[in-house]
């Protein structure tokens, strides 16, 4: 919906938080809506994004889309998601969402806006010092550069017991369609858990392949337990007995069509041991995809 509204009621009435928000409060990120204001779409508008947000306002931080949203060139224009050239040109530093920028997933229209000079290198590299500038400000990268801050100090002090369980999280970074965790990192004491953050670069369906037994020297009556859950979800739970001494192998299927998702092992009692633990891509998110399609008719 195009919200048609005067220049004075913009300022006096529906800019005046944002403009707190810069001044006062000292946002360094905001994000365009989906919508047209008089006309042209608030992701391609340069008097909102450059004009009054950064230049009147003195904000030099970044500003990204809502997620797919569109562009266009004047008012009145149909917008489309393909314009992103427009969003650049009004220092609308972010498009989301792309699958793959490098491959231009989204087919966006900047390699043909650079072409015919309706876009300037030098104004992609305006947004991209936009961007640095945001994350050299921002505390991560001072914590991933062994920087401390007044919030770090905040926060060390304010640690609950579930924060510092986070803090011990690992984290399973893999490019192929096969990754193999690190076992020693798994803790099988009674009560232990562990978690991971898995980010497969890759989006698909996955199993999750894991060898388990009982340790030697167990009782045979004694039991042990395991449980396995992906996300928030409990996948498998597992009670083994000290005459299990021989490998168990385990299959688990996941479908994650996100980028990440969380893997958390916990054992209700000690006497367990973990052999391979496996993440194999079975299907690419496009063969799941398509496989979906045709059990549809």
């Amino acid at each position: 919906m195009d919200a048609v509204v005067s220049e004075r009621a913009l300022r006096e009435i529906y800019l005046k938080g944002f403009e707190i928000a810069v001044r006062e409060g000292g946002a360094r990120a905001i994000m365009s809506t989906y919508g047209p204001v008089n006309g042209i779409f608030t992701a391609s508008n340069y008097d909102l994004l450059t004009t009054i947000l950064r230049k009147e306002w003195g904000f030099d931080g970044i500003v990204m889309t809502d997620w797919w949203a569109k562009g266009n060139d004047f008012a009145g224009d149909e917008g489309t998601l393909a314009n992103v050239a427009a969003q650049v040109r009004a220092q609308n530093d972010l498009n989301m969402v792309n699958a793959s920028a490098g491959d231009n997933s989204s087919r966006d229209n900047l390699p043909e806006a650079l072409s015919d000079g309706r876009l300037t290198r030098a104004e992609l590299c305006r947004s991209a010092e936009n961007i640095c500038r945001f994350l050299m400000g921002s505390i991560s990268f001072l914590f991933d550069n062994g920087r401390e801050t007044e919030l770090d100090r905040e926060l060390e002090a304010s640690l609950s017991e579930e924060d510092l369980a986070l803090r011990q999280m690992i984290v399973a970074r893999f490019l192929g369609r096969e990754y193999d965790f690190d076992t020693k990192l798994i803790k099988t004491e009674r009560g232990e858990q562990t978690v991971c953050n898995v980010q497969p670069r890759q989006q698909g369906v996955y199993n999750l392949l894991m060898d388990v037994r009982a340790k030697e020297g167990y009782s045979p009556l004694a039991q042990m337990s395991m449980s396995i859950f992906l996300d928030k979800d409990l996948k498998e739970s597992l009670t083994l007995t000290g005459a299990d001494t021989e490998w168990r192998h385990l299959t688990i299927m996941h479908p994650s069509f996100v980028n990440s998702f969380f893997l958390k092992f916990f054992f209700g009692q000690t006497g367990l041991e973990i052999g391979r633990v496996r993440l194999d891509m079975i299907m690419t998110r496009e063969e799941a995809l398509a496989r979906y399609k045709e059990q549809l008719g």
